[in-house]
């Protein structure tokens, strides 16, 4: 699994930048997001959800609390579809 310390150890960059350049903030040049996101790209790096969650405090998941007269749960025909 690639990290952005794998990235930052390409680039020449600190992982501080490369974080910065792979979210967008505006403090880092095109120049060097452009190289940063192109070096990402070749490594396959994939952000690790988890550490995301840590870090923001928020998830980006939905829970569904249903009521079922027939108890069949998950199997019930629109949970099935989804």
């Amino acid at each position: 699994m690639v990290t952005i310390k794998d990235i930052s150890q390409k680039s020449g960059y600190s992982p501080a930048t490369v974080s910065k350049a792979l979210n967008g903030y505006g403090d880092v040049s095109a120049e060097t997001q452009e190289k940063i996101r192109s070096i990402a790209e070749e490594l396959h790096y994939q952000p690790n959800a988890a550490a995301r969650l840590l870090k923001t405090n928020r998830s980006q998941n939905i829970g569904v609390v249903f009521e079922d007269e027939t108890f069949s749960g998950l199997t019930h025909g629109y949970f099935s579809r989804i």
